[in-house]
C-alpha cells in the first residue's frame, strides 16, 4: 500500500476556489481597474512628462491609472530578483557599480498565472498579458510616426524559452532604500547663510537655579516622551529600517552612508504589514498576490548612443492573499573582486598541467 501523496497548496486553491473568488472581486470593482476588461483609450489614456516618459491616467477617475492584478510569485530562474541588490548592475571587476545613497534598487517579481487555474482564471490572464502588449505596440508605432526609435525593454517575459507569447509579467518594487525625510530636509538646509542675531544676556537668570532645575524638568519630560514614543512605536509605510535587516545585506557593492531601507506596502492577508526581514519568506515562490500597480515606460537618451524605452510596471501595494510552502530560495551576500582571482576549476588545473620529460644520459 502506497503512501498518499500531500495536497499541493496549487491544488488546495482549485478545490477552494480561491482563484475564481479572486478574479471575480477584481473584475466587480468600479473604473476597470481589470486590466483584463480595459480598452486602452477607451478606458485610460497615457500622458507624458518634459523628458518623455510615459504615465497612464483612468479615464473614468481622472487619476493614475493603477489596476489590480493577482499572480502567483515566479522563481528566480523566471526572473524574480528579490534580493538586497534588486536587479542593479554589479558592473566589472575594474570597474564596480557601487550601491550609494543616490542609486535606485527595485526587485523585480516575476509573476505567473496557475499551474492549474481554471481556464477562466487562464483566459484572463492572457487578457492582461495582451493588453500590455497592445499598450506597448501602439506606443511603438506612435513613435515611429514620430520617426523616433528606441531600444525598447518591456514588462513581459516567458517562463521557458518553448512559448512563442509571453506568460510572465514582471513587476517591480518601489525603490528599497531612501534617505530619510528629516535627513533630507536637514541636507538641504546644509550651507544656506543666514543673518545671526546676538543674544541679550541677563546674568540673573542666566545663573538662576530655578531655571537650571526647569531645564532639567524639560529635559526629563522630553526623554520620558521619547522612551514612550519608542516603547509604542507602530510599524507604518513611512517607517524606515536598518538596511542589514535584509539578510543578504552587505559587502563592498554597498556604500551607503545615510539611506534607510524603507518599508514597502507589503501586507499579509489580514492586512498587517510585512517587515523587511520577512519578505523573503512571505513572498517566496508560488505565493499569491494581488498587486495595485502603476505602468511607466522611462526614457534614457545619451550622447551618440540609441535612445532607450523602458516599460515597467511598478507595485504601490502588495497583498499576499495565499501563503506557500515551497522552498525558499537562498539569497547570499554580494562578493564583488576588485582584481581578477585566480579559478579553481577542472579548466584551471588543466592550463596547469605540463609533462616533464626526463633527460637521458648518455
Amino acid at each position: 500500500m502506497t503512501d498518499k501523496q500531500p495536497t499541493s497548496i496549487y491544488d488546495m486553491r482549485v478545490s477552494n476556489q480561491v482563484y475564481e473568488q479572486l478574479y471575480d472581486y477584481i473584475r466587480r470593482q468600479p473604473n476597470r481597474v481589470c486590466l483584463a476588461d480595459a480598452l486602452y483609450e477607451h478606458d485610460f489614456h497615457c500622458e507624458m512628462d518634459n523628458r518623455g516618459n510615459i504615465y497612464f491616467i483612468n479615464n473614468h477617475t481622472n487619476q493614475d491609472y493603477e489596476i489590480l492584478l493577482p499572480a502567483e510569485i515566479g522563481s528566480f530562474a523566471c526572473g524574480t530578483k528579490l534580493q538586497a541588490i534588486g536587479s542593479h548592475w554589479l558592473g566589472r571587476q575594474t570597474e564596480p557599480n557601487y550601491i550609494d545613497d543616490n542609486t535606485p534598487v527595485k526587485c523585480p517579481l516575476a509573476c505567473t498565472m496557475g499551474r492549474q487555474a481554471p481556464k477562466l482564471v487562464n483566459d484572463c490572464w492572457y487578457n492582461t498579458i495582451a493588453g500590455i502588449n497592445n499598450i506597448i505596440e501602439t506606443e511603438k508605432e506612435r513613435d515611429e510616426k514620430n520617426q523616433e526609435t528606441f531600444i525598447v525593454k518591456d514588462c513581459l517575459s516567458r517562463a521557458t524559452s518553448d512559448n512563442t507569447n509571453p506568460d510572465v509579467i514582471i513587476v517591480h518594487t518601489q525603490q528599497l532604500y531612501d534617505i530619510p525625510q528629516e535627513q533630507h530636509e536637514q541636507k538641504k538646509n546644509t550651507g544656506k547663510a543666514s543673518r545671526m542675531h546676538k543674544i541679550i544676556l541677563d546674568p540673573v537668570a542666566s545663573t538662576s537655579t530655578s531655571q537650571k532645575t526647569t531645564m532639567k524638568a524639560e529635559d526629563a519630560k522630553m526623554s520620558g516622551e521619547t522612551e514612550h514614543t519608542k516603547t509604542n512605536t507602530v510599524i507604518s509605510t513611512e517607517s524606515t529600517h536598518p538596511p542589514t535587516l535584509l539578510p543578504d545585506y552587505g559587502g563592498p557593492i554597498f556604500r551607503h552612508r545615510q539611506a534607510s531601507l524603507r518599508q514597502l506596502d507589503i501586507r499579509d492577508n489580514t492586512n498587517n504589514l510585512i517587515t523587511p526581514d520577512r519578505w523573503y519568506s512571505e513572498l517566496r515562490q508560488g505565493t499569491l498576490v494581488l498587486f495595485a500597480a502603476t505602468m511607466h515606460s522611462y526614457v534614457q537618451k545619451e550622447p551618440g548612443q540609441r535612445s532607450r524605452k523602458t516599460w515597467q510596471l511598478v507595485a504601490k501595494s502588495i497583498k499576499v492573499i495565499d501563503r506557500s510552502n515551497e522552498t525558499i530560495e537562498p539569497r547570499y551576500k554580494v562578493v564583488l573582486p576588485t582584481a581578477e582571482k585566480r579559478g579553481t576549476g577542472p579548466s584551471t588545473a588543466l592550463a596547469d598541467f605540463k609533462i616533464e620529460k626526463k633527460m637521458c644520459s648518455k
